[in-house]
């Protein structure tokens, strides 16, 4: 087993010292973080069992209005460069990891950071304007965008619409203030199972020992979460993406499996290609 934490020391270290960080060694346990001075960004690194050639890397923010994160793996390639980066070598690790310090600094630190500032977090006051009247609200976006009530392979086109009302990350507040009751139109659109199907079901407010809650519907799960995740996190993170069903064959997983494992290796061929180069112009120059 390749480690972790001589190849964090070695590369990540250097990147992330002079921006404050230390690294902290999670001992026996298969986890390694970076911690601020005041402890409001950390970064862990880990094993997963699941990711295949990869690190479990998450970037979080602690102690502000907003406590936000991103997954590195689930970053979306245009937006972060190094998330598809793959390893099965110690020297393809510890260009993994440092990859993933340098976008930490240059691209995804940054990105949290204004993230922090502009999150819509999930409250009463918004789902208690869904639920007065969700099946009103679906039926105006529905009309509004020419869609079917309730079409679940028309929920893929959700993502293309909040385009239209959301806008780059250190203006989403602004844009959300300025949308929400369309944006709320959409989120009871996308939870058309409850809102229109079954009408007569009501949505219950559950509370807890600490005195928050979060709405329920008739079978579980919170209306709001899926449509919020899609509009704080915008096209960066891949799996805050809203999903329907599509109307196209879709592969086996043997087949995506292939694909992923073949274009893996495609790439950590071009990068070993660019490790020889890289050596070989040294040697000329000594």
């Amino acid at each position: 087993m390749m480690k972790i934490y001589p190849a964090l020391k070695k590369t990540a270290l250097p990147i992330l010292a002079p921006c404050g960080f230390t690294l902290i060694n999670g001992g026996p346990a298969p986890e390694h973080y970076f911690r601020n001075k005041d402890g409001t960004r950390l970064i862990f690194f880990s094993y997963d069992w699941k990711l295949l050639h990869r690190l479990r890397i998450t970037f979080e923010t602690r102690g502000g209005e907003n406590m936000v994160g991103v997954t590195h793996h689930e970053l979306s390639r245009t937006f972060c460069p190094s998330s598809r980066m793959t390893y099965t070598t110690q020297e393809e690790l510890e260009e993994y990891v440092e990859a993933a310090a340098r976008d930490g600094v240059n691209i995804i630190l940054p990105y949290l950071d204004v993230l922090e500032q502009n999150y819509i977090p999930n409250t009463k006051e918004l789902e208690e304007k869904i639920k007065n009247d969700p099946q009103k609200r679906a039926a105006r976006f529905a009309k509004k965008w020419s869609m079917k009530l309730w079409d679940k392979y028309a929920l893929n086109r959700l993502n293309d619409i909040l385009d239209t009302m959301r806008t780059d990350v250190s203006h989403r507040k602004e844009a959300f203030e300025k949308h929400e009751e369309e944006f709320l139109d959409l989120a009871a659109y996308y939870i058309g199972t409850a809102c229109i199907t079954n009408p007569d079901e009501t949505w219950d407010w559950r509370e807890y020992p600490e005195g928050s809650g979060i709405f329920q519907l008739p079978k579980g799960g919170a209306p709001l979460f899926r449509p919020l995740k899609a509009w704080n996190y915008g096209r960066e993170v891949e799996t805050a993406r809203i999903r329907g069903l599509t109307r196209e064959k879709t592969e086996s997983w043997e087949e995506r499996a292939d694909k992923v494992l073949a274009e893996e290796a495609a790439e950590r061929e071009e990068r070993r290609i660019a490790r020889e180069k890289r050596k070989l112009e040294q040697e000329r120059e000594i």
